[in-house]
């Protein structure tokens, strides 16, 4: 069992390159594809990663939410981030609130990282008295799968959201 540490991020625990270690590998075997309001299974086999360029966009991203009034919380192995998830301040119809990252890197899956990621972004978003959190998530199986399991469910895209992942299953959790 590895020891995970959670935290509530500051602008301190941002500093440029505190991604470095971080291993966002993921072998896709299926996708979820949604056409004609129907949700189902496609083979489609690849590896999705991130390289040096994605990680310091996605460290700008978290910086970015924070000076914006949003949330970020972070995990640790020691000093390595294995995962982290955000909260966008930004208020969406239906009194909802996005959660644009929740990630684990590939050597702390299936340990528990992603759920107490997602569970503190949503005890943020009672916090903030949200009704509902809207989740634009990618297709791969084992993503929607992790999503279904804590308890979210197929939504309406929101527009702007669709325009940038039209592959994405688009969800959210009724608060």
């Amino acid at each position: 069992m590895i020891d995970i540490c959670f935290v509530d991020a500051t602008m301190d625990d941002l500093q440029p390159g505190f991604l470095s270690g971080y291993r966002r590998r993921q072998e896709i075997d299926a996708i979820a594809v949604h056409q004609d309001g129907t949700i189902f299974e496609q083979p489609l086999t690849y590896v999705h990663d991130w390289d040096a360029s994605k990680l310091t966009t996605i460290e700008n991203e978290m910086r970015t939410t924070l000076i914006q009034g949003g949330y970020v919380t972070v995990a640790y192995e020691g000093d390595t981030v294995v995962g982290f998830a955000s909260l966008d301040p930004t208020w969406y119809p239906q009194h909802k609130l996005n959660m644009p990252l929740c990630h684990v890197s590939e050597p702390a899956r299936g340990k528990g990282v992603g759920q107490t990621l997602f569970a503190r972004i949503v005890a943020e978003a009672r916090r903030r008295h949200a009704d509902r959190l809207y989740i634009s998530a990618h297709p791969d199986v084992n993503t929607q799968r992790f999503y279904r399991q804590q308890g979210c469910r197929p939504t309406t895209p929101i527009p702007s959201f669709y325009e940038q992942e039209p592959n994405d299953i688009h969800l959210e959790l009724k608060l």
